[in-house]
């Protein structure tokens, strides 16, 4: 059916640039642009020679380069951020976990928006993002949006990886959007990260029923004009839980959050902690009393986040009150 669809889409070429006439859209971007006896780019030179070769495929230096522009990209806001706040000593890998349909970009997003996790001070990780940025992601949709994934997935991969190691090494906090269902990969991730970067690890947790997951998932595709079949999203659906059991003791912190309805709601008074631990500790405050300002700010943002815990809200009120005090 691709291939029908590559075919009857051959007029869609001739909207292309010359130098890519040549190029083979019945292929993938890795397959295209391997050049096995390519040297390496100097810039991202180390990231660059530490992938699994066995996997990843070497490109032509031309393509290097267009891969180094996006990484640049990638790391500028998070790069931007450090002059105007204190670097923290012990930066952060955030990492989304959650099937998709779950909610998790939406979560993040809110959360930025609420003040409680800086995300401008993060890299983000995002295969879709950087696969959005190949040049021919674009024409891949217009021939057939389902094959897109596949046809770029190689390489955003390789960029992703390349990116991660970059932020890390730079001591930048990172924030991996995935849904953690590999707990045997992950678990390795985990603990390399730990013996050779100085970062803390923390899990953002995205939870909703089968049946939200399937709603929103089929809402996403009428927009994109890419499912995902449901024998996969059931499988995704069904690991993460156990994955996550796995890789939790190995996190700094856990936080869970109910993403059901309109308002996501942190699962359990430990979450609320767990969040405000990341939140103050990535926070831009050049001085105590702003310091003091941002976190009664913070707090106030942060109840209509609170779980269903008996006392959990007045408790949470009180504080706040103190800090807001503190700060006038």
């Amino acid at each position: 059916m691709a291939l029908l669809c590559l075919a009857a889409s051959a007029n869609l070429f001739a909207s292309t640039p010359p130098s890519a006439r040549t190029y083979d859209f019945s292929r993938t971007t890795s397959e295209n642009y391997a050049q096995p006896d390519a040297p390496l780019s100097r810039e991202f030179f180390t990231s660059r020679a530490g992938l699994d070769y066995n996997w990843h495929v070497r490109y032509s230096l031309a393509r290097q380069h267009v891969q180094d522009a996006i990484i640049r990209e990638m790391l500028a806001p998070a790069q931007r951020a450090e002059p105007h706040g204190k670097k923290e000593a012990l930066p952060w890998v955030l990492l989304t976990a959650g099937c998709m349909g779950s909610g998790k970009t939406h979560v993040m997003t809110l959360l930025d928006r609420h003040e409680l996790i800086s995300l401008h001070r993060f890299v983000r990780i995002d295969m879709d993002r950087i696969r959005a940025e190949l040049p021919e992601t674009s024409t891949y949709m217009r021939i057939d949006k389902r094959i897109v994934g596949s046809m770029t997935q190689l390489e955003a991969g390789a960029i992703a990886e390349i990116a991660s190691e970059e932020a890390l090494s730079r001591k930048l906090s990172v924030w991996i959007d995935s849904t953690l269902q590999d707990a045997e990969w992950w678990e390795l991730e985990f603990r390399r990260i730990k013996r050779t970067y100085p970062h803390r690890l923390a899990i953002v947790h995205v939870t909703a029923s089968w049946p939200k997951v399937q709603e929103r998932e089929a809402k996403r595709g009428l927009v994109t004009g890419r499912r995902i079949p449901i024998n996969v999203l059931r499988t995704v659906f069904t690991k993460v839980p156990d994955s996550i059991k796995k890789l939790k003791p190995l996190v700094d912190e856990y936080i869970e959050v109910d993403n059901e309805n309109t308002q996501p709601r942190l699962k359990h008074a430990s979450d609320v902690r767990a969040l405000l631990r990341v939140a103050m500790d990535v926070a831009d405050c050049p001085t105590n009393k702003g310091a003091v300002k941002e976190n009664a700010r913070r707090f106030e943002c942060l109840e209509m986040w609170l779980p269903n815990v008996r006392g959990l809200p007045m408790a949470f009120a009180h504080m706040r009150r103190r800090l807001r005090d503190k700060g006038e």
